[in-house]
């Protein structure tokens, strides 16, 4: 199958098999956090997928240890007209949800390593995860003085229960891979060249099995709880925004830097 794949810097795409999108977040040196650049991309290539006929699965990981450390706090450093910044960082995450939680095809997450903030809360959109032992999730938004995004405060206490959800977005507790298999997670290997090996397995059974059956079957699971995520989110952005211009929570985000910074 030859596609012509759209080329970005910070996302690596390849087709492995007829039908299969390996998607590869590409900023080990940060950790694959999202920077601006990485965001728009991500959004660009489940449009891209989502679009294609002859993509019928996407293959999420990232490269490197780490899945993603979720949002680049660094890219506060760089706001010259916060208001601006903050009205282009909504619209971003917005759209960014959207894409998820409407994306019609499959999308299995091979989740190599830690996936944190925007990065954990994402996974509650996705059809599949396989992680690695040493993966987890961490959400330390009370900390940085923020709150939930990516609907998590809706699909997190669907997915995981009320206590688990309350433990991970308000007490900020990380949760290793095996503690959420068979619960967020289908299964968890022992290192992340297992998961991905796994995963891309599955990608290829589902890639060859009847496509309309594959779509309809998603819409038919996922469909009921469309309108609801799509509320949350866009209440969820809008009081996120609000905390943004906190200075609480530009007082945690600085400090956060500067320990990072201290520590290099």
């Amino acid at each position: 199958m030859s596609i012509s794949l759209p080329s970005f810097k910070e996302i690596l795409l390849e087709v492995i098999h007829d039908g299969v999108l390996l998607v590869t977040f590409n900023r080990e040196r940060r950790k694959n956090a999202f920077s601006r650049t990485m965001l728009v991309d991500f959004i660009a290539t489940l449009k891209f997928a989502s679009g294609c006929d002859e993509i019928r699965v996407v293959v999420l990981t990232g490269k490197g240890d780490y899945f993603s450390s979720g949002n680049d706090l660094g890219n506060f450093q760089q706001l010259d007209d916060m208001e601006k910044a903050m009205l282009t960082a909504k619209e971003d995450l917005r759209v960014f949800v959207q894409s998820l939680f409407s994306f019609p095809k499959q999308l299995i997450v091979s989740l190599n390593g830690p996936a944190i903030g925007m990065a954990a809360t994402m996974l509650g959109h996705v059809d599949f995860i396989f992680a690695s032992e040493s993966s987890y999730i961490y959400t330390p938004f009370i900390d940085l003085g923020q709150t939930p995004e990516v609907a998590s405060s809706f699909v997190f206490v669907q997915r995981l229960g009320f206590p688990k959800a309350q433990d991970l977005l308000i007490l900020g507790r990380k949760f290793y891979a095996k503690e959420l298999e068979g619960i967020l997670f289908n299964s968890v290997f022992k290192d992340g060249k297992a998961a991905l090996e796994h995963s891309i397995n599955v990608a290829k059974k589902l890639a060859d099995s009847a496509p309309f059956a594959l779509q309809a079957s998603k819409k038919l699971i996922r469909g009921p709880m469309i309108d609801m995520i799509s509320k949350v989110n866009d209440i969820e952005v809008e009081e996120l925004s609000k905390c943004w211009m906190r200075p609480e929570c530009m007082e945690a985000i600085m400090k956060f830097l500067s320990r990072k910074q201290a520590s290099l």
